[in-house]
């Protein structure tokens, strides 16, 4: 997730009008965070069951694949590239979190709900700064606020016994 993080912030950055320039932390917080998160995982982590490894393989792949594409579009000066990497980058960075999504269905306890509920709050204050609004730059925090709090949603739902 960290080297989709890492491609999702680089072609936002690109895309980025001056004025809104407010609005990176978040993507910044989204690369730093899951590297912390995956180095206390090697040493403190469930063990990675096959499909968990394939679901790794397949956003890297997904993410080669949009530095690919990225260069061909440059090269062409096909003045969209970095928007379609974007959204390339969010479809590999959903792939990634699904996992997440099935846990917090099946499993929610072993979740941190609070921390979901701060990364959902910190996302939507995050939309407040966005001074211009672009689909080329809000998407990214759209799905950002979506995504976390469904997640949170899911976490602090009753659940049927």
């Amino acid at each position: 997730m960290t080297f989709v993080g890492g491609m999702i912030l680089v072609s936002y950055f690109t895309e980025m009008k001056s004025e809104n320039k407010d609005t990176i932390w978040i993507p910044i917080t989204y690369v730093i965070n899951p590297l912390i998160i995956a180095l206390f995982s090697i040493k403190y982590g469930e063990k990675s069951d096959r499909k968990s490894f394939e679901t790794d393989i397949l956003c890297f792949k997904i993410s080669i694949t949009s530095i690919i594409l990225w260069g061909i579009l440059i090269y062409l000066k096909i003045g969209v590239a970095t928007l379609v990497i974007l959204i390339i980058n969010l479809l590999s960075d959903f792939v990634g979190l699904y996992p997440t999504v099935i846990k917090s269905i099946l499993r929610p306890e072993s979740e941190g709900r609070w921390g979901w509920m701060l990364a959902t709050i910190a996302s939507i204050i995050n939309i407040f700064a966005i001074s211009e609004w672009a689909f080329s730059e809000s998407v990214y925090q759209v799905y950002i606020v979506t995504l976390n709090g469904y997640i949170t949603f899911l976490l602090f739902r009753k659940q049927k016994r």
